[in-house]
């Protein structure tokens, strides 16, 4: 499906996961070479110790592309939630 998408000039974005912070713990499809993948950052703008990273491709993800190839703020952000009009939760992930 990503070869697909990249061939019609979509360019596929998805979450490298959130199974960190052990290397080669990306999960698919955000350990595919040929996306972009998205971890998580935290206040101090260091990867969040639970998101996702690690080679992708290669050879047992030997010589492969790191990952995740950007971040943004996924920790403790102050959200929506689905209990009422007016109810907010803070919120940590890539999901």
């Amino acid at each position: 499906m990503v070869a697909a998408w990249r061939s019609a000039g979509i360019i596929p974005i998805f979450s490298v996961g959130n199974s960190g912070p052990a290397c080669s713990s990306a999960t698919s499809p955000g350990d595919y070479d040929n996306v972009i993948s998205v971890g998580s950052s935290n206040a101090n703008n260091e990867l969040s110790k639970f998101s996702s990273k690690g080679p992708a491709g290669g050879f047992l993800g030997i010589g492969g592309t790191v990952k995740p190839d950007l971040a943004a703020p996924g920790e403790n952000i102050l959200s929506a939630w689905h209990t009422g009009d007016n109810d907010y939760r803070k919120i940590s992930g890539t999901r």
